[in-house]
């Protein structure tokens, strides 16, 4: 069956986005880093509508820009999508977002490393500590104007150029973690500050979801996640028949503790 022109569209640009970040990995760290994450913005902002921009920096509250607060201000983010209503201030010549302009931000990685989870878990932590200023707009509709008012989440992810080639072991190792941040902090599963989704060419999307998966004592999957058993292993096949790493539709599973 021939491929839909669209399925070979995001295809070609996958394995181009793959084999630029191959060119750039072995040159020195910093400047293959920062590479990487250009491609990734290059991409975003060629598929983002106009109304939406993509940046680099770092998101601020107002606790940070009248009193200094340095919790109301977060760590430096690789990619921040942003709008185009809003500017975009330079203090030292680092971009400072506001709070309230931000739509996403997303961590680029060159490899998938379990031992790593924790320091992701923070850079989010970052971006949820920042507080917006609540917002109250009239919209008018078929029973006459009315009030809204408040803020809009900011969600956060994390990009993995390579490593990550099935989603099951990145959906039990985080499915852990969160319990135990959220046993440790005496929290809710859902109050527990991590990335919305995990993002990579072979792998695909992985979303955080509101109830939390429990292991499967008799099988080692997890429960409520979406074909995990079938992996992303080489000359593997899904139900289109295309290679698992040429899903269409995109795959989408899902991991513990999605905040509305």
């Amino acid at each position: 069956m021939t491929p839909h022109p669209i399925q070979q569209y995001f295809e070609a640009r996958r394995d181009a986005l793959k084999q630029l970040s191959e060119a750039v990995i072995h040159t020195h760290n910093g400047t293959a880093g920062a590479a990487r994450e250009m491609l990734v913005r290059e991409l975003l902002t060629s598929h983002l509508p106009p109304a939406l921009r993509v940046g680099t920096g770092l998101v601020f509250g107002h606790e940070w820009a009248h009193r200094g607060n340095m919790d109301d201000i977060s760590t430096q983010q690789d990619v921040v999508i942003y709008r185009n209503d809003f500017p975009v201030l330079e203090v030292g010549g680092a971009p400072l977002f506001f709070r309230e302009s931000v739509v996403a931000t997303i961590e680029v990685k060159t490899n998938f490393i379990s031992a790593d989870l924790s320091n992701v878990m923070k850079g989010a932590s970052s971006v949820r500590q920042v507080t917006p200023v609540h917002i109250a707009t009239f919209q008018m509709g078929p029973g006459g104007p009315s009030l809204r008012s408040g803020s809009r989440r900011v969600l956060c992810g994390v990009f993995y150029f390579r490593g990550l080639r099935t989603r099951t072991a990145l959906v039990r190792e985080l499915n852990l973690l969160l319990a135990g941040l959220a046993a440790k902090s005496s929290c809710a599963l859902e109050q527990v500050n991590a990335p919305d989704f995990f993002f990579s060419p072979e792998a695909g999307l992985i979303v955080r979801r509101s109830e939390f998966n429990v292991l499967k004592e008799d099988s080692g999957g997890v429960a409520g996640v979406d074909d995990v058993s079938g992996g992303l292993d080489a000359g593997e096949t899904n139900r289109s028949g295309l290679p698992p790493c040429i899903r269409w539709p995109p795959k989408m599973e899902r991991i513990a503790g999605h905040h509305p």
